[in-house]
């Protein structure tokens, strides 16, 4: 039996089998390029720390190093951040505070100061915010009519008070 261009037909078959295979072999390579490419994407795409790619060069990080450091990232990302919270300070004077002067809203004793206390209203007590690069506790209250985004800081004494003023610092919520 022949084809009608007067081939046997599995002369032809052969030939466009071997045709098809080859288109398999390049088609293959194509997907397996293309596969490589993906992995590597992917791998770059997670060694991306906050926009950078993380690029160990002359350094001898240890893998517990780099767990570390991405813990961190992780760990900051998490937390609260207050954008230009109203910071003001204030002393246990009778004047500034109720007549129970010695003892803050949760009942710390402050008489005299030796933790770092901090009044807010939108906090819950013993929280612990970060107010440049200062470690404070929450444990006392504001007048009413302050929010979440303001923070009263004790000090010793008025003067100091006075001299640090009042301030608009982003505040991290631990």
């Amino acid at each position: 039996m022949t084809h009608r261009n007067s081939q046997p037909l599995t002369s032809k078959c052969k030939r466009d089998t071997k045709y098809f295979l080859k288109w398999c072999e390049h088609f293959k390579l194509n997907y397996i390029l293309l596969f490589i490419v993906i992995i590597l994407m992917t791998i770059i795409l997670t060694a991306k720390i906050q926009g950078d790619i993380v690029v160990c060069q002359n350094e001898n990080y240890t893998d517990y190093k780099i767990e570390q450091m991405v813990e961190d990232y992780n760990y900051r990302e998490s937390l609260e951040v207050i954008k230009d919270a109203e910071i003001s300070y204030y002393t246990n004077s009778p004047d500034e505070t109720n007549a129970d002067n010695c003892h803050t809203a949760d009942m710390t004793w402050i008489c005299p100061t030796t933790e770092n206390i901090v009044a807010n209203n939108g906090l819950p007590f013993d929280t612990i915010v970060e107010i440049d690069g200062v470690e404070y506790r929450v444990a006392d209250r504001m007048n009413r009519r302050y929010g979440k985004e303001n923070f009263d800081i004790l000090v010793q004494d008025k003067q100091t008070a006075y001299d640090l003023g009042r301030q608009f610092i982003d505040v991290v919520v631990k």
